[in-house]
């Protein structure tokens, strides 16, 4: 999976992941209690406040053909 350094500021739109690994998730707003994201699981969105120390910012979501491409 494709990350950036995790340094680099956030802003709302912006593609994220959890340091540990996870779904891909939007960045929907920003404030000082945290980093609230969206990601969707089949047909629901799904969304939480998450500290910055968690995220790391994704470069890009990956096509379906990369996924593959790595096994």
């Amino acid at each position: 999976m494709n990350m950036q350094v995790e340094s680099e500021p956030l802003k709302i739109g912006d593609t994220v992941s959890l340091r540990s690994g996870g779904h891909i998730m939007t960045v929907i707003s920003i404030d000082q209690d945290g980093i609230t994201c969206a990601w969707s699981v089949r047909d629901d969105v799904k969304s939480k406040s998450l500290p910055r120390a968690a995220l790391i910012k994704a470069s890009k979501p990956q096509t379906l053909e990369e996924l593959l491409s790595e096994s």
